[in-house]
């Protein structure tokens, strides 16, 4: 029997990325520092910054400066937490996520409030980054088929998230029970559902799990 279980936690990991293609608007590519005077973002052709939520590329210019890296070639700062902001009415939601989600925060709260009625959180929702209005929108392993010892595993996934998939034999438990089912740290999926597939299952009961993780360096 295959049994679909959901578990939804935040973590920091550390994203590989390659050199890409400017990513900055050509009409809006100046920043001004008091000491660095106008900076260039777009630098030059064979040079364009790329700017992403974990990691920068390429090179920007600045007047007083010259040429100042992005490359995690040279060096690199890591960030290793992100801030969630105020929590001014104290549920452990940030406000700012709240005020995206629903405009306000009297709608939304922690603990075991679920505003949707679909069975994850307010706050399960927010680590997940998945809709706390829409019933429909919660993070959940949607299908496992089974071929020979091959387990293919399919949950809902947004791209603003990393996944890892974790299984066991046996329930209930403990946190220590659930490693990781194979793939590790799954990256960003460009659609929905994510996917990912574990070889040399040889169990007769096996339980899946997937966290949902912030993509940040480590």
């Amino acid at each position: 029997m295959k049994h679909r279980n959901l578990v939804l936690t935040a973590f920091a990991l550390l994203t590989g990325v390659a050199l890409a293609d400017s990513n900055v608007d050509p009409a809006h590519k100046h920043a001004y520092g008091a000491n660095l005077g106008w900076i260039d973002m777009r630098g030059d052709v064979s040079h364009g910054a790329v700017i992403g939520q974990a990691y920068c590329t390429g090179y920007v210019w600045s007047a007083n400066a010259g040429w100042i890296g992005l490359s995690n070639a040279q060096a690199c700062v890591r960030t290793t937490t992100l801030d969630p902001g105020p929590d001014r009415d104290g549920d452990g939601l940030p406000d700012a996520w709240e005020y995206a989600r629903t405009g306000g925060t009297n709608i939304l709260s922690g603990g075991g409030h679920d505003a949707d009625h679909d069975g994850a959180s307010d706050l399960a929702e927010c680590l997940a980054d998945t809709d706390p209005l829409d019933p429909d929108d919660r993070l959940e392993v949607v299908a496992i088929a089974v071929s020979g010892t091959t387990n293919t595993v399919r949950w809902t996934a947004r791209p603003t998230r990393s996944y890892r998939l974790e299984a066991t034999n046996r329930l209930p438990s403990a946190v220590g029970e659930w490693p990781d089912a194979g793939p590790g740290v799954i990256a960003p999926p460009v659609s929905s559902p994510a996917m990912a597939t574990v070889s040399g299952v040889t169990e007769t009961t096996r339980f899946y799990r997937v966290r949902a993780i912030v993509p940040l360096p480590n």
